[in-house]
C-alpha cells in the first residue's frame, strides 16, 4: 500500500438496508414515486441480523460515514452485537491470563532475590 491509498474501512447500521447520498442529489417524481436522479448512493447490504455493512476506500464516503449518527464502525459494531455472557467469558479469560502472568513475574523476582531468603 502506497502512502496515498487509503485502507478499506467498513461501516455497519442498524437498519440493514440502509441507503444514503453523500453529496447533493436531485429528486424527481417518476412514475408517482420520488426518486433519486442524480448522484451516488451508499447502500449497506443487509448481514441478517438487523444490521447492514458498506466498506468503501474512498475518502469523500468514509468522511461522510463517520460523520453520520446512525452508522458505526467495525470495533462499535463488535461491541454492540457481542452477548454480555460471551464478553464476560473474554473478560474472566483476560483477567486469568493477567493473574498468571503477575504470579509468574513474581516467581522469576523471588528466584532473583536468592529463593526468598535474606541476604547481608
Amino acid at each position: 500500500m502506497t502512502s496515498t491509498e487509503i485502507k478499506t474501512q467498513h461501516f455497519f447500521s442498524r437498519s440493514a438496508g440502509l441507503e444514503v447520498w453523500p453529496v447533493k442529489s436531485t429528486r424527481a417524481l417518476i412514475d408517482g414515486q420520488s426518486q433519486v436522479i442524480d448522484g451516488p448512493s451508499i447502500q449497506f447490504q443487509p448481514l441478517g441480523n438487523h444490521w447492514g455493512k458498506y466498506s468503501t476506500s474512498d475518502p469523500a464516503e468514509i468522511e461522510f460515514l463517520k460523520k453520520r449518527k446512525d452508522v458505526v464502525d467495525e470495533a462499535t459494531y463488535i461491541d454492540q452485537t457481542t452477548p454480555p455472557a460471551q464478553k464476560l467469558a473474554t473478560a474472566q479469560r483476560q483477567i486469568e491470563t493477567q493473574n498468571q502472568l503477575i504470579a509468574d513475574y513474581q516467581k522469576q523476582v523471588e528466584e532473583l532475590r536468592g529463593g526468598g531468603s535474606s541476604r547481608k
